[in-house]
């Protein structure tokens, strides 16, 4: 029997407007290998894109999120052993082009398709066979990858906007309607794109663009000592605005303790089993569907 391990996949939801597939294949072309940092010396960037299948970029851009530490180069080193600075002559000379911690996350960026459109899927949890370490990547810092990258002007000055979104849990909004005392309700939709919208979802867009309206904030507030209760068009906006935007409720558990939940807090983490090898894990990435 082959060696199983469990992986997780994330992702995030990329929404320009305009939009056409050639768009966002364009644009992630050219914020190819440009690092930045998420957090501190903590830096990600993205690399070795190539075609899905074959050489048609439509079909999806594959490609490694690489995360690694960046050095400054101007920093004093410390000699551990005698708790001194280094001196200058002392320092290790390092390749310019070498950085330490490094890591590599696959990922999958589907420009067009029901339910996968504009939406990045990547291995956001791994344990690495030659190390024995187990690798993660926060959904949070790809999402300030690309909002970082996408703000640069000669990009963000050909949209409208380009709004990125965490693509919550299953769990996350059924858990925010569940609160046992929903005392307020609060909805932020970004328009999403209309590749693969219901005709519910088609509405919404096309008010939203009727009204020139680039972002829609709602919020609803219970009725004294009475829980609000979500009617089926109340939960359907909801739906679109935790995939375009997020959802807040705010409320009381069953003890009467104040209780806050939000779609941006559960991230998705699906857990998928496969071979302890890297073609088995990517093939799980080219297969997964949400």
């Amino acid at each position: 029997m082959p060696r199983m391990k469990t992986i997780e996949i994330s992702g995030v939801n990329i929404v320009t407007q305009p939009h056409s597939p050639q768009e966002y294949i364009r644009i992630l072309q050219m914020v190819n290998q440009k690092p930045i940092s998420v957090r501190g010396n903590d830096y990600l960037m993205i690399s070795g894109l190539r075609p899905h299948v074959g050489d048609d970029w439509t079909t999806g851009v594959e490609g490694e999120l690489v995360k690694f530490s960046n050095i400054d180069e101007h920093a004093k080193w410390v000699d551990i052993t005698s708790g001194k600075l280094v001196e200058d002559e002392e320092i290790p000379n390092l390749p310019p082009n070498i950085r330490p911690n490094g890591a590599l996350f696959p990922f999958i960026f589907y420009p067009k398709g029901h339910k996968i459109g504009h939406r990045l899927f990547y291995i956001s949890k791994s344990r690495n066979s030659s190390t024995k370490k187990t690798e993660m990547l926060s959904p949070n810092f790809v999402e300030k990858l690309f909002t970082v990258l996408f703000s640069d002007e000669q990009i963000s000055s050909q949209f409208t906007s380009i709004n990125i979104t965490v693509i919550p849990a299953s769990s996350a909004l059924p858990s925010i309607f569940k609160i046992p005392y929903l005392n307020k309700l609060y909805l932020q939709i970004n328009p999403p794109n209309a590749d693969d919208l219901i005709a519910f979802e088609q509405n919404i867009l096309a008010r939203l663009d009727g009204m020139n309206v680039d972002k829609v904030e709602q919020t609803y507030t219970g009725s004294t000592h009475e829980s609000i209760k979500p009617d089926d068009e109340l939960q359907k906006l909801a739906k679109v605005a935790s995939h375009n935007g997020y959802v807040q409720g705010t409320g009381k558990n069953s003890e009467g303790m104040a209780i806050t939940l939000s779609t941006k807090d559960v991230p998705m983490k699906e857990p998928i089993a496969v071979e302890s090898n890297s073609v088995a894990e990517r093939e799980a990435l080219r297969s997964f569907r949400p």
